[in-house]
């Protein structure tokens, strides 16, 4: 069945398509992955899928400029009416982009749970990666401490399953530690670095709703953040850094 990228990232009558505290996690796992970064003069970086630019404007706070691929029309050229010169955009499903270029640093950040082909995917990105370049990949993860209490509630039957409202935004699944380990693997990726952001025990709209009423400040976000090493399986979203 084809798709309208256009109407998936709406918000819909359950949920919005990106909360508060979803910037804040994408923060945290850039600031902890800056060491990763090449340090050369001109450095290519791909980032995939960009929503409103909010993941490409944090990136722009570590890189001079950037590619997207985009496959949203409308998304297209907000990002690139957004960011200009800094910014160049291809308005492309991953799976069709060409290009002859190969690349330092990719991001695939909460989007490889909405490739229809991220097996694919996966090996097309690691073929558009430099001898020394790095796939990074973040995703919800299916263990968080929010889900396991929802399915203690009776609102899941499985962790792992992709509600209504998430697949009127575009998932397709909802990876754990093990099946987004797999999944990389089966890619012939290497796994340079593994782990959680974020221990959250609440659900996205709860949390900012909460930050709203100064019930929690970001001084609780950076201490359930720092809970992250101990506890990956209950954050928030789970990361892997990978190379050829």
């Amino acid at each position: 069945m084809s798709r309208n990228y256009d109407e998936e990232f709406r918000d819909n009558t359950n949920r919005k398509y990106q909360y508060e505290i979803d910037i804040f996690v994408r923060e945290r796992f850039l600031e902890r992955h800056r060491p990763f970064f090449s340090q050369k003069n001109r450095v290519e970086v791909l980032e995939i899928g960009s929503f409103d630019g909010s993941m490409t404007n944090l990136l722009l706070g570590y890189f001079k400029q950037l590619e997207v691929v985009e496959p949203s029309s409308i998304l297209a050229r907000f990002v690139s009416d957004r960011f200009r010169d800094r910014v160049y955009i291809h308005n492309s499903k991953v799976e069709d982009f060409k290009t002859e270029k190969k690349y330092d640093h990719i991001f695939l950040v909460h989007t490889l749970e909405h490739l229809d082909e991220p097996a694919d995917a996966l090996i097309k990105l690691r073929d558009l990666l430099t001898e020394q370049g790095k796939l990074y990949i973040m995703v919800p993860n299916a263990g968080a401490l929010s889900r396991r209490i929802a399915m203690q509630m009776g609102l899941m039957s499985s962790t792992t399953d992709v509600l209504e409202s998430e697949r009127i935004h575009g998932h397709l699944r909802t990876y754990d530690i093990s099946s987004l380990r797999r999944d990389i693997l089966n890619a012939k990726l290497k796994i340079l670095d593994s782990g959680g952001i974020l221990v959250k025990p609440l659900a996205n709209y709860q949390i900012d709703a909460a930050l709203k009423t100064s019930i929690i400040d970001e001084k609780f976000l950076l201490a359930c953040d720092g809970l992250a090493d101990a506890l990956p399986d209950f954050c928030s979203s789970i990361y892997v850094v990978a190379a050829k």
